[in-house]
This record gives structure tokens, sequence and C-alpha cells, in this order.
């Protein structure tokens, strides 16, 4: 047996585009994406929580790194018009230095920017945030990209034959 808990976090607004898509979702656009968190203990800590949900809300400023920010695939072909690092932005002019603040809201991630994908990244970005918090599990992150579309990643260990 064990103890769940969930907590819903704020909202982030993210942009998008996925190459090679056959439909509009090729084309630049935007979600109000809403995360649940999903963690679990098989006992409860000293104050009978499996974490303080305070603790939990914390995870909020990992999220909050893509909130208002557009995410590109790195192999992307759109992700070229952009700079690698503001360091190759040698102009002070005040237009160069506001794009270069804009610039910092745009990340070329390893990945389609898809939901399953964004879940997944979340999820892992989640393990490493809770490892500090002994026996407590990770047990999925479900992003939605709309009221009635999400993907929730759940970590699901394979086990080897004849092995528990």
């Amino acid at each position: 047996m064990a103890f769940r808990i969930r907590k819903r976090l704020s909202d982030i607004c993210v942009a998008h585009r996925l190459p090679g898509h056959e439909g509009k979702c090729k084309f630049l656009h935007g979600h109000n994406y809403f995360i649940y968190i999903t963690l679990e203990a098989d006992e409860l800590n000293e104050m009978g929580f499996v974490v303080d949900f305070k603790d939990v809300k914390k995870f909020q400023e990992v999220v909050d790194v893509w909130d208002h920010s557009l995410l590109l695939w790195e192999k992307d072909p759109f992700s070229h018009f952009f700079p690698k690092s503001l360091y190759s932005l040698s102009d002070t002019s005040p237009h160069v230095i506001e794009f270069a603040s804009i610039l910092q809201k745009i990340f070329l991630v390893p990945f389609i920017p898809t939901v399953e994908n964004m879940s997944q990244h979340l999820y892992e970005k989640a393990v490493g945030f809770f490892s500090k918090f002994e026996k407590v599990r990770v047990v999925s992150v479900e992003m939605y990209e709309t009221s009635d579309a999400s993907c929730e990643y759940t970590y699901t260990p394979i086990f080897e034959e004849g092995k528990e």
C-alpha cells in the first residue's frame, strides 16, 4: 500500500510548433497548459505527509521557466533564426537589447515539443527535484494542452522475466 498525493500547479502559457506535422500544428501556436504532479510514499514522514504541499508547490519554479516562452525543437529549421547564445549579439542598440531579452524565453529543446515529450521532460525534472525527500517517488506528471486533451507520463519499471 502507498499514500498518493496530487497537486495542480499554476497554469503556464507556452508557444511551440511541430515541424513535419501535416495539420495546423506545424505553425507557431500556443496553449495554456495546466499540470498535475502525483507523488507517493509507502510511509508518511514524521509530520504525517507524503510531502508537504507547500514543498510540492515549489516545483512550480521549475515549471515557470517555460511560462510565456517559445519551445522549439533544436533540429527545427525555424530554430536557425535564433542565435545559440546571447553572447553572439554584439550590437548594444536598444532594439538589439530588447531582442536579446526576448531570446531569454526561447528554448531550443532536444525533443519535438509535443505534450507527450514535454510531460516526460517535466517528469524527469520532478524526479531530480523531489529526490531530496526520502522514500518519495514521482508517480506521474500530467499535462493538459486543452481542457479535454492531456498526456500523463508515468514511469513504469520493466521487470525482467523471473525477477520482481
